[in-house]
Protein backbone atom coordinates (compact mmCIF):
# COMPACT_ATOMS: atom_id res chain seq x y z
CA UNK A 1 0.00 0.00 0.00
CA UNK A 2 1.63 3.51 -0.93
CA UNK A 3 1.81 6.22 1.33
CA UNK A 4 -0.31 9.22 0.30
CA UNK A 5 0.57 12.58 1.27
CA UNK A 6 -0.59 15.72 0.75
CA UNK A 7 1.25 18.71 -0.78
CA UNK A 8 0.49 22.13 -1.72
CA UNK A 9 1.72 24.32 -4.53
CA UNK A 10 3.08 27.43 -3.12
CA UNK A 11 3.64 28.93 -6.24
CA UNK A 12 5.11 29.48 -9.87
CA UNK A 13 8.17 31.93 -10.69
CA UNK A 14 9.63 32.37 -14.57
CA UNK A 15 13.61 33.59 -15.24
CA UNK A 16 11.85 35.89 -18.44
CA UNK A 17 10.77 39.10 -18.19
CA UNK A 18 7.11 40.19 -19.81
CA UNK A 19 7.98 41.66 -22.97
CA UNK A 20 11.91 41.77 -22.55
CA UNK A 21 13.60 38.32 -22.23
CA UNK A 22 12.28 35.17 -22.98
CA UNK A 23 11.42 33.06 -20.50
CA UNK A 24 13.17 29.41 -20.53
CA UNK A 25 13.12 28.19 -16.90
CA UNK A 26 9.66 27.62 -14.52
CA UNK A 27 10.50 27.16 -10.87
CA UNK A 28 7.38 25.24 -9.12
CA UNK A 29 7.60 25.81 -5.26
CA UNK A 30 5.55 23.39 -3.08
CA UNK A 31 5.17 23.16 0.87
CA UNK A 32 7.43 19.79 1.07
CA UNK A 33 9.91 18.20 -0.48
CA UNK A 34 9.17 14.87 -2.83
CA UNK A 35 10.39 12.50 -5.19
CA UNK A 36 7.67 11.88 -7.57
CA UNK A 37 6.78 14.89 -9.74
CA UNK A 38 7.92 14.33 -13.32
CA UNK A 39 7.81 16.23 -16.38
CA UNK A 40 4.92 14.31 -17.27
CA UNK A 41 2.83 15.35 -14.36
CA UNK A 42 2.83 19.09 -16.13
CA UNK A 43 1.09 20.24 -18.79
CA UNK A 44 3.04 23.55 -20.63
CA UNK A 45 0.84 24.97 -23.40
CA UNK A 46 3.02 26.94 -25.98
CA UNK A 47 6.30 25.69 -25.28
CA UNK A 48 7.68 22.11 -25.40
CA UNK A 49 9.06 20.58 -21.93
CA UNK A 50 12.41 19.98 -21.20
CA UNK A 51 13.88 18.23 -18.00
CA UNK A 52 12.09 18.67 -14.26
CA UNK A 53 14.20 18.52 -11.25
CA UNK A 54 14.51 19.06 -7.76
CA UNK A 55 16.62 21.83 -6.32
CA UNK A 56 18.70 21.67 -3.28
CA UNK A 57 15.93 23.67 -1.03
CA UNK A 58 13.52 20.98 -0.25
CA UNK A 59 9.87 21.25 -2.07
CA UNK A 60 11.26 23.47 -5.03
CA UNK A 61 11.92 22.01 -8.46
CA UNK A 62 13.01 23.52 -11.63
CA UNK A 63 11.66 23.28 -15.38
CA UNK A 64 13.48 24.03 -18.22
CA UNK A 65 11.76 24.65 -21.53
CA UNK A 66 11.54 25.74 -24.93
CA UNK A 67 9.43 28.05 -26.64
Amino acid sequence: MALVREVAFLGLTANGVSKTTTTTELTLTFDSAFTSLTADNITLTGADKGSLSPTETPGIHTGYFRH
